[in-house]
């Protein structure tokens, strides 16, 4: 984060825009300053601005208007400069490393910023789709977006943050968000992402059934690329950090700062439940037969359910898979479990609490009687 000196102060008149964004009422005016005025918190704020720039007196009202502006809205004197100079949303991590202040190991300074970006562009992917693993060609918008974040640095003891900005070039609407601005929507879901992610570490004891029953639910969870970002920011060793999300208040409506813990075995496990998903994506273009064990559809014609236990390619494990057959397939599904004979087909496998779902089916075939058994 920039420091506050008078360099980084915004001109009044730019600060008089922002006031008027944050819903300030222009008072008056006199031969030297301006007076705004705001009801916030059960009181009557004021601010008083320089028509004069450039001298002392000056870049004293500017800091004490910008403190004024922080209190008002819960936010740090720098968080409210790099709105002024934006509009931007914000995502900073407070560190704690070893050595002096305002200063930390390059392999932690790249682990973080690696890890920032990758929970920026999992949060923008999921916009666009909700995939718990990424494919390997991210959604380009989200790629665009999180490649015009900038980033800063700041003491405290070591502060990183990524600015990023509420539109992009090829910003466009989406469907269900009003045309809302697209840094908004990043970090709002980043905001409800973080906050799931801390519930995963919350578990008395965090093992492969608990982080399916944590991660897979109604509500839309974090993916596993925003999962891997929590986990790597704290660096090789983890370092506890706390993680921040200020929205730009010259954007409205916006929610209150978020400030998130994530200590040592909160990164651990986060990382792991990363792994866990990565590890139970769907495998693609999976060859697998099997018998026919069981078939279930609504009504008398149409698209039914059909259960097969058999052998997969991938693994070479015999399992139960559950499929949706298309109304030809699943009339071919009906005369090979009639006689006992194996079916083949391909598609996409994938695991689900303790079931495994096979989709996007082509190939359906009924066997020869020789055909290979499980």
């Amino acid at each position: 984060m920039a420091s506050t000196d008078s360099a980084a102060l915004p001109t009044a008149g730019r600060f008089g825009e922002f006031l008027a964004a944050l819903g300030w009422h222009h008072a008056d005016n006199d031969d030297c300053t301006s007076l705004w005025t705001k009801q916030a918190a059960g009181q009557r704020l004021q601010v008083v601005l320089p028509m004069v720039e450039g001298t002392a007196d000056s870049q004293i009202l500017l800091r004490e208007a910008l403190d004024t502006v922080a209190y008002s809205l819960g936010q740090s004197a720098d968080e409210v400069l790099q709105d002024l100079h934006g509009p931007v949303e914000q995502v900073l991590v407070r560190l704690h490393p070893s050595g002096p202040a305002g200063q930390a190991p390059v392999t932690l300074l790249e682990s973080t910023v690696r890890g920032l970006r990758d929970v920026v562009v999992g949060a923008a992917s999921a916009l666009f789709t909700e995939s718990m693993v990424l494919p390997a060609r991210r959604p380009t918008l989200a790629e665009e977006f999180a490649g015009r974040a900038r980033v800063a640095t700041g003491a405290g003891s070591f502060v990183v943050t990524m600015l990023l900005p509420l539109n992009t070039e090829a910003d466009v609407p989406l469907d269900g968000f009003e045309s809302e601005p697209l840094g908004r929507q990043v970090t709002d879901l980043l905001a409800e992402f973080a906050a799931q992610a801390r519930g995963i570490t919350d578990l008395e004891s965090v093992d492969p059934g608990a982080w399916e029953e944590s991660i897979v639910g109604p509500v839309r969870m974090p993916n596993a690329t925003v999962l891997a970002g929590l986990a790597a920011i704290g660096g090789p060793d983890r370092l506890p950090y706390t993680l921040r999300i200020v929205q730009s208040a010259a954007v409205t409506p916006y929610q209150k700062p978020v400030s998130l813990d994530f200590s040592t075995q909160a990164q651990e496990a986060i990382g792991g439940a990363a792994r866990y998903l990565r590890s139970r994506s769907p495998a693609r273009g999976t060859q697998l037969r099997g018998l026919v064990i069981r078939l279930s559809r609504d009504g008398v014609a149409g698209p039914g359910e059909a259960v097969i236990e058999g052998v997969h390619d991938d693994s070479q494990s015999v399992g139960r898979v559950t499929v949706i057959l298309s109304e030809p397939d699943y009339h071919q599904a009906i005369l090979a479990h009639k006689l006992g004979r194996h079916v083949t087909m391909t598609g996409d496998l994938s695991v689900r609490g303790n079931r495994k779902y096979f989709e996007n089916v082509t190939g359906f075939d009924v066997l020869p009687e020789e055909g290979l058994r499980p």
